[in-house]
C-alpha cells in the first residue's frame, strides 16, 4: 500500500514522494537565535510552497528539502536532530511532523480525531493528539482516509 499525504497548503493528495517537500523558515533578525518555524508539507510546485519574496519582507528566508529525505530511519533521525538541537521555536511543530510521516495511518487519520472522540468512535486517554493505533484505525475506519 502507497503512502498518501496530504498538502498542508491546498489540501489535496501528495501521490507520491516525489510530489512532495517539507518546508520551514527562519529569522534573519538574529544570527545567534534562528526561530525555525512553519514546519509544513507541501507539494513540491511552487503554487504550493512559501512565497520567498514574501518571506524576505518579512526578514525570514525559507528552508526546505525534499519529503524522501524526511521519510525513514535517516528522515525520522533528522527531525529528532531538530527537536535535540532545540531548532524549532516550538518542538509541537516538529513532533507532529514525526507523527505524519512515521506513526502508520497518523496522516489519514488526524484530521478527524476531534470528530472522532466528539462521535465516541474511541474515548480519549491519550494526550492530545498522541492516539493508539487502535484509535487510529477506528477513527480511519469510521471516517475514512482524509
Amino acid at each position: 500500500m502507497t503512502k498518501i499525504f496530504i498538502c498542508d497548503s491546498c489540501s489535496q493528495p501528495i501521490m507520491n514522494v516525489r510530489e512532495g517537500w517539507v518546508e520551514w523558515h527562519r529569522s534573519t533578525a538574529s544570527a545567534s537565535d534562528p526561530q525555525l518555524q512553519g514546519l509544513r508539507l507541501v507539494h513540491h510546485s511552487s503554487r504550493c510552497q512559501y512565497d520567498g519574496d514574501v518571506l524576505w519582507q518579512d526578514k525570514r528566508v525559507l528552508m526546505d528539502g525534499a519529503l524522501a529525505d524526511f521519510l525513514g530511519d535517516d528522515g525520522l533521525m533528522r527531525l529528532l536532530t531538530f527537536i535535540h538541537e532545540g531548532e524549532f521555536s516550538n518542538n509541537d511543530e516538529v513532533l507532529e511532523m514525526i507523527k505524519r510521516l512515521h506513526v502508520n495511518g497518523y496522516e489519514a487519520a488526524f484530521r478527524n480525531f476531534k470528530n472522532a472522540i466528539y462521535s465516541g468512535v474511541f474515548e480519549p486517554n491519550t494526550p492530545e493528539n498522541y492516539h493508539w493505533q487502535s484509535d487510529i484505525q477506528a477513527t480511519i475506519d469510521e471516517f475514512g482516509e482524509q
